[in-house]
C-alpha cells in the first residue's frame, strides 16, 4: 500500500507545477477560492502476496542467519479534478497537469517519492455538475501512482545437509 502522505506529496508536486491550490476530496473545512484542484484516492489494489519476488542471501559474519528481501508492486489510483468558474481555464490546467505527469521532469520528481505516474486513459473528462441553481464546472482524469514495497527480514538459516542427515537417522 502506498502511504497517503506519499500520495499527498505527489499531488503537491503536480499542483505546484500547475500553479493551483489543492485539497483532498470529501474532507472537512472550507473550500479554497476558485480555481482549485481536488484529489481523491479511489483505490489501492495490490498484487497478491504470492507474486512477491524474494532474494535470500547469507548474513555476512553469521552463518546461522540469512537476510530475506522481498518486493511487491503497489498501486494507488487517484482521481484529480479541477474546479473553476472559467471552463477554458480549468481544461488548460488539467492538460498542464497531464503534461507534467507524462514529462521526464515530472516522472523524475515523483520517482524521488518512490512512485511512478501512469495515466489511466487517454482523455480528460468533463465532470461538471448542476448544483440547485447553477453549474459547478470541473474537469479531471485518473492517474495511478505505482511503487514497489520492499521488506527485509533476518531469518534463521537452515543447515540442509544436517537436516537431511537428521531425518535419515530417525527412519
Amino acid at each position: 500500500m502506498i502511504p497517503a502522505t506519499t500520495i499527498k506529496n505527489a499531488v503537491k508536486l503536480v499542483a505546484a507545477y500547475v500553479g493551483i491550490t489543492f485539497i483532498r476530496a470529501e474532507q472537512d473545512g472550507d473550500r479554497p477560492a476558485l480555481p482549485f484542484m481536488e484529489y481523491k484516492i479511489t483505490g489501492q489494489p495490490q498484487d497478491p502476496a504470492e507474486t512477491e519476488s524474494t532474494i535470500i542471501a547469507d548474513k555476512e559474519g553469521d552463518e546461522t542467519k540469512v537476510i530475506a528481501t522481498s518486493q511487491r508492486h503497489d498501486r494507488a489510483i487517484v482521481s484529480l479534478s479541477f474546479f473553476g468558474n472559467d471552463y477554458t481555464n480549468i481544461w488548460s490546467r488539467a492538460e498542464l497537469a497531464r503534461d507534467y505527469l507524462e514529462s521526464e521532469a515530472g516522472k523524475e520528481a515523483l520517482f524521488t517519492l518512490g512512485v511512478f505516474p501512469r495515466l489511466l486513459g487517454p482523455e480528460t473528462s468533463d465532470r461538471t455538475s448542476f448544483l440547485e441553481t447553477s453549474y459547478e464546472y470541473r474537469v479531471g482524469f485518473d492517474v495511478a501512482f505505482e511503487g514497489t514495497k520492499e521488506k527485509t527480514e533476518e531469518l534463521d538459516a537452515i543447515d540442509l545437509p544436517a537436516s537431511v542427515a537428521s531425518i535419515e537417522l530417525q527412519q
